[in-house]
């Protein structure tokens, strides 16, 4: 009886898994993302308080000044060279963690899908996401969170709004929205 209760299982479990095709659309998007450098243009990026100290010590900004209500962190040469564009800004009310802006070709690292909705237009689907910028640069390893813009503004909690082209076998990434 026991024997036959296994069987039983296993059979079941033969017939859901025959429905696995395997990739999902998430997979494909995931693909997509990290599977060329992408455009960004004056993105903004949070960094830890050990990144802006290992910048700092590698010379990409200069150390945080006090300053009327915030705490800014002057670029350096060797920090535009790797795409930073702003000072990073540094206890901002509005703002829980250190930001600046990047600008450049990145690759990003895909790190979670949030939602995904048909359109803008007919055959494309855009994607709310969270993100990575890969920067070049040992102080970074793993990439800063890019921002996603919620009512007008940069939110570090808001995920990126990406549009992609799905097709059958993969996705094409066509652009990031703001």
């Amino acid at each position: 009886m026991m024997q036959r209760t296994l069987w039983m299982v296993l059979t079941a479990l033969c017939f859901v898994c025959a429905g696995c095709t395997g990739t999902t659309d998430e997979d494909r998007m995931h693909t997509a993302i990290e599977l060329a450098p992408v455009h960004l243009d004056s993105d903004q990026v949070t960094l830890t308080m050990q990144q802006v100290s290992c910048g700092v010590d590698r010379d990409l900004w200069e150390a945080p000044e006090k300053g009327s209500g915030r705490s800014i962190a002057r670029l350096n040469k060797a920090g535009r060279d790797l795409g930073f564009t702003d000072d990073v800004s540094i206890d901002d009310h509005s703002y829980t963690m250190p930001y600046t802006q990047i600008r450049g070709d990145f690759l990003l690292v895909y790190a979670g899908m949030v939602d995904v909705k048909d359109g803008p237009e007919r055959g494309l689907k855009t994607a709310q996401v969270r993100i990575r910028a890969k920067i070049p640069n040992d102080c970074f390893m793993g990439g800063l969170p890019v921002m996603g813009i919620q009512k007008g503004q940069f939110k570090e909690d808001a995920p990126v709004a990406i549009v992609f082209t799905p097709g059958d076998d993969e996705w094409h990434l066509e652009r990031m929205t703001h």
